[in-house]
């Protein structure tokens, strides 16, 4: 807490001080907190296998990487109120925590002599669901077909216990129907359609699903109970994400996961709005 009072007190943590003096410095977006997410379910995973012993060695980084993860997500949700505010999280400040993360990590493997979880294929099954903020507005005024969509899983998926699919991953897709309601003379079409996904070291898979349900805020529906960084930040992505910077127009499940607008309007869907996708086909996963 002393700790957390002093980097509040003088606004910017030291570490992070070079980078946001840049006048050109890009600002850390919600996305990269989600990205953050994955990675400290993957550290936490790590230390719940060490013994308490084992764990009071690592206890001061852990503790100094929560709090740099918190004020992270102040200074995230501060320039989402009012992005004209000079930033103060950078996305090389992003980087530099997440490459810290990924350090601590490798320590706390290596106290166990290796690796703990080595890589796993594992097979999600058809109907599987994920949680996505969509990463740009798209609606069906502007939007043609083949114009591609991107997306962040904004909730890790599971299997066993374990995470399969972490929460940052970017999953893709296009626009696969599209009528403008004002050329139309009729409600506005828009269909998404989501057909890969690519996780944090690379890996991509080939997906099959359809949009099944949309809202402004994202509600979640994790049933983890892991008390550990993880948990922690899930806490901290559901504070940043609060909805979209506009309002869902148009937000009707169709046929097929088609959206369809209502009194002649055309389907919006600002960056930010949460989807729910479903799998159609079974998909294998290599599993970190």
């Amino acid at each position: 807490m002393k700790r957390m009072a002093l980097l509040l007190a003088v606004g910017l943590p030291c570490m992070m001080a070079a980078s946001a003096a840049g006048a050109e410095a890009t600002a850390a977006r919600p996305r990269d907190l989600i990205a953050l997410q994955g990675e400290l379910e993957f550290l936490d995973e790590s230390l719940n296998l060490l013994s308490p012993r084992q764990q009071q060695q690592f206890q001061e980084r852990v503790g100094e990487i929560r709090e740099d993860v918190i004020w992270l997500k102040v200074e995230i949700r501060r320039h989402q109120r009012d992005p004209r505010l000079e930033i103060g999280a950078t996305s090389a400040d992003f980087q530099d925590l997440r490459s810290r993360i990924a350090a601590l990590r490798e320590d706390v493997e290596a106290t166990q002599g290796g690796r703990i979880t080595p890589a796993a294929s594992t097979q999600l099954a058809a109907g599987t669901e994920m949680d996505l903020r969509l990463e740009q507005t798209v609606t069906s005024k502007t939007a043609r077909v083949e114009d591609r969509v991107e997306a962040s899983l904004v909730e890790s998926v599971l299997w066993n216990g374990r995470t399969v699919i972490p929460a940052g991953t970017i999953v893709s897709g296009h626009v696969s129907e599209v009528e403008d309601a004002e050329r139309v003379q009729k409600d506005g079409r828009l269909k998404l359609e989501f057909d890969s996904l690519t996780l944090g070291d690379g890996t991509r898979a080939n997906i099959r699903g359809r949009v099944v349900s949309v809202e402004e805020t994202h509600t979640g529906r994790s049933s983890k109970t892991n008390a550990g960084l993880g948990a922690l930040l899930g806490g901290v992505v559901g504070g940043v994400l609060k909805g979209t910077k506009g309002v869902i127009v148009g937000a009707v499940i169709g046929a097929g996961g088609a959206l369809v607008g209502t009194k002649g309007q055309n389907v919006e869907l600002p960056e930010g709005t949460h989807l729910t996708l479903r799998l159609d086909e079974p998909v294998q996963i290599a599993r970190r």
